[in-house]
């Protein structure tokens, strides 16, 4: 049984390399679906021509797929795996053949010499049935073999057309460069006054924008403009007299941020928060009071990505501004943050 099995092997070595000799173009550098080749114009390549892919096997070459080329330079060329597949096909030290070359392999192959043997010495020499298609199988999983695809770093590399048709998706590095450029955000949510404030007014709507960049290590440095129309708690006004009041709350800040991870981050602030109060007596006439006061601010929230250039934002904060009281209010605020570019 061994000396048949050595006997069909040696056999189908010297075929391999038979065929093999007129493979004088073969793959040196691989990119997921696209690859480089060891010639190029000045040996005869043209942009469009289709080649046969093969591989060498235990039991010969082995079909793969079939390529295309889409550049040519004078002693290189880039082609392309022409079926769709999900993974990559191709392998560094493929070999590429054209339908000419294979047709004259196999005509080489017809018209070499056949010597008479006895029926007992082909019998002899011939492989059980069960051989045969033990290495029919092995050469079925031959021509399936895959290769698992490169990384995004290589396929920039490349530096051929097509590299760029390679899908991208959110990776941690490609996060992190554009986060280092200025991200607009637009929020609303709601205040809750508290103590004195809260006694007065009732939770209300607030409505901002925030533009922000990184300030390294970690951290993000920002302005934020923000606007609460506040609703009052005493129903139809709440100054005695009148017959109706309007009050908002005008919040501009600088904003420091310290991210944890890509996610979770932490902040505080400070800076200007201007009440606006309209009241309109019975008799129709209109006074207004506002004033100008400095004010801190501190809490934290989530960043949920949801592409390279976007994402959905949800924070609390806890407000402190110094009017002749202790103003306090808390404040929950969700928005969509997306890159400047």
């Amino acid at each position: 049984m061994r000396k048949y099995i050595s006997f069909f092997v040696g056999v189908s070595f010297i075929f391999a390399a038979f065929l093999r000799a007129d493979a004088t173009i073969e793959i040196i550098k691989v990119s997921g679906r696209f690859a480089i080749i060891n010639k190029g114009a000045n040996q005869g390549l043209k942009e469009g021509q289709i080649f046969f892919v093969k591989r060498e096997a235990r039991n010969g070459l082995s079909d793969v797929c079939k390529v295309k080329v889409f550049r040519t330079t004078a002693n290189r060329a880039a082609v392309q795996q022409v079926k769709q597949t999900k993974s990559p096909l191709l392998q560094k030290g493929d070999g590429l053949y054209s339908s000419r070359e294979m047709h004259s392999a196999a005509l080489q192959k017809s018209q070499q010499p056949r010597t008479k043997r006895s029926t007992a010495a082909v019998a002899k020499k011939t492989p059980p049935p069960v051989l045969t298609l033990a290495f029919q199988t092995n050469s079925f999983q031959e021509t399936k073999t895959e290769v698992k695809p490169i990384n995004q770093a290589a396929v920039e590399h490349l530096g051929v057309e097509g590299a760029s048709q390679v899908r991208r998706g959110i990776t941690f590095r490609t996060y992190s460069q554009n986060i280092r450029k200025p991200w607009l955000g637009l929020q609303a949510g709601l205040i809750i006054p508290n103590g004195d404030f809260g006694a007065v007014y009732s939770p209300s709507l607030n409505f901002g924008a925030s533009y922000m960049v990184e300030a390294g290590s970690g951290f993000n440095l920002g302005l934020e403009l923000n606007n609460t129309f506040v609703s009052s708690s005493l129903g139809g006004g709440n100054v005695v007299g009148a017959a109706s009041t309007s009050s908002s709350l005008l919040e501009v800040q600088v904003a420091l941020q310290k991210f944890f991870g890509r996610m979770f981050f932490i902040e505080a602030g400070g800076g200007i928060y201007r009440p606006k109060i309209r009241i309109t007596s019975a008799d129709n006439f209109v006074t207004t009071y506002s004033s100008t006061n400095f004010g801190v601010f501190g809490g934290g929230g989530f960043f949920i990505p949801t592409s390279e250039y976007a994402g959905i934002m949800l924070k609390g904060r806890l407000h402190n501004y110094f009017d002749q009281n202790k103003i306090q209010y808390f404040g929950i605020t969700a928005g969509f943050k997306f890159k400047v570019h």
